[in-house]
């Protein structure tokens, strides 16, 4: 019985879940209390609602006796589309049972249609679906049922005039934005928008910024008021705000003035469709659909990053869950979920960099050539005319990325000093993929010395090949770029190395990201055999610490956990807070922090983003963090807000870092920065500095803060044995 009770409330939980965010992916949405207010919208005729929800179910139990994704159907992905078909139908037809057969046809049509669309969409041109499959089933539908004889038109078609001509802007935009559901009532509106408030002020912000942009370019270029006060197509102007300015990218100016734009152009694309599209289809969502989905293949296509305009690298329900996990993912940031590493050892020297004077210019710009320096300032040693006397000649190049080789070159010869190869210009070079349309390129390596083939999956800092002299290449270096196609010598992207060393004359300066300079010195982070000692996660142990605070000791218990994913995470007890982290080539970086502000784990984790746990070193770095983990709840909502017109509360970090072979000290400094597209103002100087000990083997042993401080008393085993 209880295998049985336990299978049948999961097929419940799947048919409430599959349902109800089915309305809700209408609007982006996967919250299940926002699909419900959507779903409670259409059965305010209660005929409408039930055909919606049939349609609903028989598109989701279609794709489920198919053997579709279950995820997909789960999120709505098949349901959302014959919703709106069948909202439609109900709006163009009168209610009867012809129209049921019809609507239960298009639902089957429509989700086959949403599977070949999001598939061919996504494999070819990493782009979604939207609502396309809406677009297209319901043209079909509405075409063929022309040809039927027993279908009755409704009282209110969307030709119908005088609905409502001359309505205040507040209502048209209520009613646009309850015609995404084919309720063109100011009640359904504001149903919605008070939904959209609950669950997402900056999507009702960007939603008011779509339509004001639609609506003026209609009013200046004197179109048809027929389009927004009669048929409320108006809503492609809301639908195209929220998902430019919001969901597909990170909530910020550029993406608040990019959604604008987008919206005043789709109505273009909407006042064309009324002139070519039969006068018995209406454009539905064909202006959203096309205009959104040239946007995003547009900004796909960059060479090199745009101000304020960042696609969003992870699936959002709300814009403020977007920029939630931007601003996690800030913490150890990577472009297309990829952190490049510098391809050497040792210590090197940048010749030529990003728009380098001789051969880094145009469309291969965002490149660098790297060579180990010689004796005296010269890039040889003695006479530097064999290529023996050029110390990175032969020395191993590794692998910047985890990836796939997609091409090798090995068998072009090296050339004499001062000579090059004008034939094959980028000699022999590996190229390797890391994530849809971003490659690694490695170029001018030695004859022969290729470690891989194609097909091969390499990890980061695996070597793959040795320095040469082939090619375009007088003298042996290293050239290295990236690009969003396997080819060899095609154009570059911008890219940036993660965590390495720039040395000064008496100093180190730890990198956390950046591009490397012409003529800086630089240094692979040296991965430290004992990294894993100075934070030693054990899934044997926990770590107890008397936590001081306000003149009271308590203790606080540390665990470390493992998800599903394989994220690694300390957890405290007996409040919980919860810090995921990472241990990668040397580095501590704090990932996520959620949890309770009263523990000590949250104070210790609030302003560490990354160490290097290096040995016999003193590096210093400064980095700016965004502040959302510090703030009240209500400050943080605020600067939600205010982040899409481009003010940000942010924390500049001076940090200090000593290091011998037992312990790491680290000391930083955090003051408060408002950024605004105008420039940063410091209401402070310093508003924050904080302690780390960490020490082989016990891991952190000290930490003190402004109103904590953490001391660690005994490390115990899983079942209470102090160890």
């Amino acid at each position: 019985m209880g295998p049985f009770s336990a299978h049948l409330r999961e097929n419940i939980s799947f048919l409430i879940d599959s349902t109800v965010r089915s309305y809700g992916v209408v609007f982006f949405s996967q919250r299940r209390s926002f699909g419900i207010l959507v779903a409670l919208t259409t059965f305010l005729n209660p005929l409408t609602g039930l055909i919606g929800l049939f349609a609903i179910l028989t598109s989701n139990g279609t794709a489920f006796i198919l053997g579709l994704e279950r995820q997909k159907i789960r999120k709505g992905y098949y349901g959302f589309n014959p919703l709106l078909v069948a909202l439609a139908l109900t709006f163009f037809y009168a209610p009867s049972f012809n129209l049921v057969i019809l609507v239960l046809l298009g639902g089957i049509l429509t989700t086959f249609l949403a599977e070949a669309l999001q598939r061919t969409l996504w494999y070819y041109l990493r782009l979604p679906a939207l609502s396309l499959p809406f677009v297209i089933g319901f043209s079909i539908v509405v075409s063929a049922s022309l040809g039927f004889g027993k279908l009755e038109l409704a009282e209110w078609p969307l030709s119908a005039a005088g609905l409502t001509t001359g309505s205040s802007v507040a209502d048209l935009f209520l009613r646009s934005l309850g015609a995404v559901l084919f309720q063109v009532d100011v009640l359904s509106g504001a149903i919605i928008l008070i939904a959209f408030l609950v669950h997402s002020r900056i999507g009702v912000l960007l939603g008011v910024a779509g339509f004001a942009a639609g609506y003026v370019t209609h009013a200046w270029l004197g179109a048809y008021p027929q389009v927004l006060t009669e048929q409320y197509l108006g809503f492609n102007y809301v639908l195209t705000g929220i998902a430019l300015g919001g969901i597909f990218l990170i909530p910020r100016a550029g993406a608040l003035v990019l959604a604008v734009l987008g919206a005043a152009a789709s109505a273009l694309i909407m006042l064309s469709a009324k002139v070519l599209l039969p006068a018995y289809l209406p454009p539905t969502a064909l202006p959203f659909n096309i205009i959104t989905l040239l946007i995003l293949y547009v900004l796909q296509q960059r060479l090199s990053p745009s101000p304020g305009l960042q696609l969003s690298l992870a699936e959002a329900s709300t814009p403020e869950e977007n920029l939630s996990t931007h601003r996690a993912n800030l913490r150890q940031f990577r472009r297309w979920g990829v952190e490049m590493i510098l391809p050497f050892n040792g210590t090197w020297i940048v010749t030529q960099g990003f728009d380098g004077p001789m051969t880094h210019k145009e469309d291969w710009r965002f490149a660098i050539d790297f060579v180990i320096p010689g004796s005296k300032g010269k890039l040889h040693k003695g006479s530097g005319s064999d290529l023996v006397d050029y110390p990175c000649f032969g020395v191993p190049v590794l692998a910047p990325a985890d990836g796939t080789i997609v091409h090798v070159t090995s068998d072009v010869h090296d050339n004499p000093i001062g000579t090059v190869n004008e034939r094959d210009h980028w000699g022999n070079a590996v190229i390797i993929e890391h994530a849809p349309n971003y490659y690694s390129c490695v170029a001018h390596l030695r004859k022969g010395s290729a470690q891989v083939k194609i097909g091969d999956r390499v990890r980061a800092g695996q070597a793959i090949g040795r320095c040469g002299n082939s090619g375009r290449s007088p003298y042996p270096h290293l050239h290295f770029q990236v690009q969003s196609v396997p080819t060899i010598g095609a154009p570059t992207l911008c890219f940036e190395f993660a965590h390495y060393l720039k040395e000064k004359s008496e100093s180190k300066e730890f990198v956390l990201r950046g591009t490397p300079k012409e003529g800086e010195l630089i240094q692979h982070l040296p991965v430290n055999p004992h990294a894993q000692q100075f934070f030693p996660y054990s899934f044997a142990h926990d770590l107890i610490y008397a936590m001081t605070r306000r003149d009271s000791v308590t203790t606080e218990r540390w665990r470390t956990e493992i998800d599903f994913h394989g994220n690694l995470s300390i957890v405290s007890a007996p409040i919980e807070t919860r810090m995921t982290f990472t241990m990668d080539h040397g580095v501590l970086s704090v990932r996520k922090l959620e949890g309770s502000r009263d523990t000590g784990l949250y104070h210790v984790g609030e302003l560490l983003t990354d160490v290097p746990l290096v040995t016999g070193e003193t590096l210093s770095w400064t980095s700016v963090e965004e502040a959302g983990d510090p703030l009240s709840r209500g400050l943080v909502m605020i600067f939600d807000l205010l982040s899409v017109v481009g003010v940000s509360c942010r924390f500049k970090l001076s940090n200090l870092l000593h290091a011998t072979q037992q312990s790491i000290k680290l000391t930083s400094e955090a003051s408060l920065i408002l950024q605004t597209p105008f420039g940063s103002w410091a209401p402070s100087k310093k508003v924050r500095t904080v302690m780390y000990t960490f020490a082989r083997p016990s891991g952190l042993t000290h930490f003190k803060g402004e109103e904590m401080e953490l001391e660690l008393k005994e490390t115990v085993e899983r079942g209470g044995r102090s160890s």
